[in-house]
């Protein structure tokens, strides 16, 4: 169902109070060039947005990072101030390259903080269950760990959908052939969820 016309803009663009009436769990926004009025989403405002996420488990933002090539407007983007993966980044080389070459991006992984040792961890904001991102990986030849794999019995401390990817016993000439790898065989799995 679309709620366009009942979420609030005013000279300022969205009024994030208003989401709170609406039982919506994903919102599609723009908040550097908000339509109609074209304003940028002011930092309060991100805030606002971000926490009525937080509000509810499987809530998500989805940024669309419009003409963020072009733009003197060096603020943070909502999906570099989310901690707990709720924002899901957009963004087009069209307007960069040609208008008539279709070629955008999205992020649905999150390289997570992590200061202890040779490996990173990525959360990949999707519904998929953990173990076909970890079986499409097997399946290229790309070992990944479920970092749910640790925990001991059913715990909420533990992200789902959470991967760590060693790097530590991998050559340097191993590393991209295992990132691309992995990126074919991610983009593969996605691709089918969404058809």
């Amino acid at each position: 169902m679309c709620y366009d016309s009942l979420i609030g803009i005013n000279d300022n663009g969205l009024i994030i109070e208003s989401l709170d009436r609406l039982d919506a769990d994903i919102i599609y926004v723009i908040p550097s060039n908000q339509f109609p009025l074209s304003v940028s989403m002011k930092a309060e405002q991100k805030q606002a947005l971000l926490n009525w996420a937080y509000k509810k488990e499987n809530r998500y933002i989805i940024e669309d990072g419009y003409c963020s090539e072009f733009s003197n407007d060096r603020s943070e983007t909502l999906y570099s101030l989310d901690s707990k993966g709720k924002v899901i980044y957009l963004g087009s080389f069209s307007k960069t390259i040609a208008p008539t070459f279709r070629c955008g991006f999205g992020d649905v992984f999150r390289i997570l903080p992590y200061e202890g040792g040779l490996h990173l961890l990525l959360r990949a904001a999707t519904r998929l269950h953990e173990n076909e991102f970890k079986n499409a990986a097997s399946e290229h030849g790309v070992g990944i760990y479920k970092l749910s794999s640790w925990e001991r019995a059913a715990s909420s401390l533990i992200p789902k959908n959470t991967f760590m990817i060693g790097f530590g016993d991998i050559s340097k000439d191993d590393i991209i052939p295992g990132i691309a790898a992995l990126n074919s065989a991610w983009e593969t799995l996605l691709e089918q969820e969404t058809n």
